[in-house]
């Protein structure tokens, strides 16, 4: 027997998900990449330098002429500042 006492928190074991509640926890943690690129525009650019170094795919939208092009215009936004 162990001295000092006191309770020990065992974990549970969780209940099992159906295949509904696991699919849905899949779709909601997938956005489109053009949605995601819009969000991270919308912020400042460190932000949208952070979000493209998490994804390669993501990277390429922002190394886009094109994409890049869009938030110079869209507000006071510095595209080299991409470049990090």
């Amino acid at each position: 027997m162990a001295s000092g006492g006191g309770d020990v928190d065992v974990p549970r074991p969780r209940a099992q998900e159906s295949t509904g509640q696991r699919r849905r926890h899949r779709q909601a943690a997938s956005l489109p990449l053009d949605v995601i690129a819009d969000i991270a525009a919308r912020s400042d650019p460190a932000t949208l330098v952070r979000c493209a170094a998490t994804c390669s795919d993501l990277r390429g939208r922002v190394d886009d002429p094109g994409f890049r092009l869009r938030l110079r215009h869209a507000d006071r936004f510095v595209p080299s500042l991409t470049y990090a």
